[in-house]
């Protein structure tokens, strides 16, 4: 039995290094019991690395494929957006609608002082 949904959980993971570690100590000791008995392990070796590149390169192809499904049911939910947006929208108006409307002179000055003096001239050069 399962405890998690999920494939990659601190138990696969350990088990990997785990893994992982029992492969390269392997490797070191097969390189070392073929150079001690006078054998190059070069050649040994190459077949055992191409199939590991091979292996980690479809390895990340499935992940990525994998991951392109979730991405993809994203980008297909994004239609409904725009119907959503405008309910939202008509929302907010009808509440901004209900709120009571600020005065309409400005909070630090007084009518006679700004309505005086107008606008600012434009600075020289403009």
């Amino acid at each position: 039995m399962r405890n998690s949904d999920r494939w990659v959980t601190p138990a696969v993971i350990v088990t990997l290094l785990i893994g992982g570690t029992v492969c390269v100590l392997a490797t070191i000791a097969a390189v070392t019991w073929l150079t001690a008995r006078g054998i190059d392990p070069d050649p040994v070796l190459k077949l055992p690395g191409l199939v590991l590149t091979a292996v980690a390169s479809l390895v990340s192809m499935v992940v990525t494929l994998a991951t392109r499904v979730t991405v993809s049911k994203t980008e297909k939910n994004t239609g409904l957006l725009a119907g959503k947006t405008h309910e939202l929208a008509g929302a907010v108006y009808e509440v901004a609608d209900a709120l009571p409307r600020p005065v309409a002179a400005p909070r630090h000055a007084y009518e006679d002082t700004v309505f005086a003096h107008g606008a600012a001239p434009a600075p020289r050069g403009s």
